[in-house]
C-alpha cells in the first residue's frame, strides 16, 4: 500500500476526481494526515465583526456539518439515516473565534481521522476509508475556482447515481451532497454586505458568488421517449386498481414503476414477466414521460 502524507485539505481534494474516474486508484493508495494538519480559515472584516460571527455564517458552516454527516451516513450506512450520538459527536466540527476583525479557525483532522477509523472497521473494505476521508476533505475544501454550475452538475450526478452500481452509486451521491453543501455555505456568506471575506487567504468577492449561486433555474418541458432494449425484471408492485415492475437493463439503467397497462400487457405477458423477476433479460419497449431528466411516467408497451 503506498501511504501519501498530507497537511491540507487540498491535498487531498487533488485526488476528488479519481472518487468518479479511477476507483481502482484507491486500492494501493491511502493518506497519512501529518500531525499539524491545517483545517480551515475563515477571515471576515468590517464594523460589524469583532471577535463574533453572524447567523448567516453560522448558518454557513453548519451546512457543512450537516454535509458530513450526510456523506458518512451514505458510505457506512449506504444511505441517509439519523446518526446515533457517538456518531454525531464524532463528527462534530470545532471553531475557534480570534479576535481583531474575526478569525475563525475550523478544525477538521479529528473529525477526519474519526470517519477514516470508523469506516474501516465497519465495511469489508479497508479502501472505503480513503475514499471516505477523499470525500469529505472534497466538502471542506473551500476554494472558490470550484464553483460550478451546480444545478447542471447536480443533474449530471443525480443521472448516474440512478445508473451506476455499487461504491460508484454512493459517490455520486455523496459528489450531490458536496456541490449542495458548497453552495449553500456561498450563498450564506454572500449575505455578509461591506464585509472583506478570505477562505484560506484568498479573497472572496460576495457580488461574483451572488452571481454564480442565484443561476436562473430554466423551466423543464415534458418530453416523451420510447426505450427498446433488454430489461430484467427486479421487483413487481401490486395495488388494487394497477401493476407497476421496476427493471434493469444490460447497461446498468434503472428504471422503476413502470406501468402495465392491461390493454397493452395481456395474461400470458404478465405471466411471464411474474416469472421472470430477477431471472433473465427480455426484450421490452417502455414507453416515457419525461421533465428535463426526470421520468415522470413510464408505462410498458410490449414485450417484443
Amino acid at each position: 500500500m503506498n501511504v501519501i502524507p498530507v497537511s491540507n485539505l487540498s491535498e487531498i481534494d487533488l485526488y476528488s476526481d479519481k472518487l468518479l474516474t479511477d476507483l481502482n486508484w484507491f486500492e494501493t493508495n491511502e493518506f497519512k494526515l501529518s500531525d499539524n494538519f491545517a483545517g480551515i480559515k475563515i477571515h471576515i472584516a468590517g464594523d460589524n465583526f469583532d471577535s463574533s460571527i453572524s447567523t448567516t455564517v453560522m448558518k454557513a458552516i453548519i451546512r457543512l456539518q450537516e454535509s458530513i454527516y450526510r456523506q458518512y451516513s451514505l458510505l457506512a450506512y449506504q444511505k441517509i439515516k439519523k446518526l446515533s450520538f457517538e456518531e454525531q459527536a464524532m463528527l462534530e466540527l470545532y471553531a475557534k473565534i480570534e479576535p481583531g476583525s474575526s478569525w475563525i479557525a475550523i478544525f477538521v483532522e479529528t473529525v477526519l481521522q474519526n470517519i477514516a477509523e470508523k469506516i474501516k472497521a465497519m465495511t469489508p473494505k479497508q479502501t472505503m476509508s480513503t475514499i471516505a476521508i477523499v470525500a469529505v476533505a472534497a466538502t471542506l475544501s473551500l476554494a472558490t475556482n470550484k464553483i460550478v454550475d451546480y444545478q447542471t452538475k447536480i443533474k449530471e450526478l443525480e443521472i448516474q447515481a440512478k445508473t451506476a452500481t455499487d461504491t460508484a452509486k454512493i459517490l455520486a451521491q455523496t459528489q450531490i451532497e458536496t456541490i449542495k453543501a458548497q453552495t449553500e455555505f456561498y450563498k450564506e456568506i454572500a449575505k455578509q454586505t461591506n464585509a472583506q471575506i478570505e477562505i484560506d487567504d484568498e479573497k472572496i468577492d460576495p457580488d461574483q458568488i451572488k452571481a454564480i449561486t442565484n443561476q436562473v433555474r430554466s423551466k423543464a418541458t415534458k418530453t416523451h421517449h420510447v426505450l427498446e432494449g433488454d430489461y430484467k425484471v427486479t421487483d413487481i408492485h401490486i395495488a388494487d386498481d394497477w401493476v407497476s415492475i421496476d427493471v434493469i437493463g444490460t447497461d446498468g439503467s434503472v428504471i422503476k414503476d413502470i406501468n402495465l397497462l392491461e390493454t397493452f400487457i395481456n395474461q400470458d405477458d404478465y405471466k411471464l414477466i411474474k416469472e421472470s423477476a430477477n431471472r433473465a433479460f427480455m426484450p421490452m419497449k417502455i414507453l416515457l414521460t419525461m421533465k428535463g431528466d426526470k421520468i415522470e411516467t413510464a408505462t410498458l408497451s410490449e414485450i417484443q
